[in-house]
């Protein structure tokens, strides 16, 4: 890989490559460095994704036919939970000064060491008013499951999952 490190070097820097090897192992270390690039991405959006939460982590359809001989389909969904820890972990590793062990805590006080008075952002009131809607709607499934309880006898025709 130094090879073609060292080659992609003298390439950038105007020389003309005549060595087939180095040609070669110039394509092979471009190659790697996408492909590092492409898991770096890949990983990150993961652990963006655990941190925020939300997504549906299990849904599972169940059809089946009711009293009047009616196919019924219920879906039910099982919602990823708010991981903080993806969240800290990926700001420790990316700004490591500010948020990783050995981070200085800064301590803000107002004048004459008084309290420091804070306004909330238009983006924290946005947050806040879509965590109350998916609450709401976390909510509203787990009524409408609730309310099903007069099912007494039912046939499952179907039933499949999707992880």
């Amino acid at each position: 890989m130094a090879r073609g490190e060292v080659a992609l070097e003298r390439r950038e820097s105007g020389h003309r490559l005549t060595d087939p090897r180095d040609v070669e192992a110039v394509e092979l270390f471009e190659k790697l460095r996408r492909a590092r690039a492409s898991v770096s991405v890949r990983n990150v959006s993961l652990i963006q994704k655990a941190a925020t939460g939300g997504h549906v982590r299990k849904e599972t359809t169940r059809r089946y036919r009711n009293d009047e001989g009616d196919l019924v389909e219920e879906v039910e969904r099982e919602y990823a939970d708010i991981d903080w820890r993806a969240a800290k972990w990926l700001l420790e590793k990316s700004f490591a000064k500010e948020f990783g062990p050995s981070a200085v805590p800064i301590e803000l006080t107002g004048m004459g060491g008084e309290q420091v008075q804070v306004s909330t952002s238009e983006v924290v009131s946005k947050l806040s008013e879509r965590m109350a809607l998916v609450v709401a709607q976390r909510a509203e499934d787990a009524a409408a499951v609730e309310d099903d309880g007069d099912l007494v006898e039912a046939e499952i025709v179907e039933e499949g999952e999707v992880a």
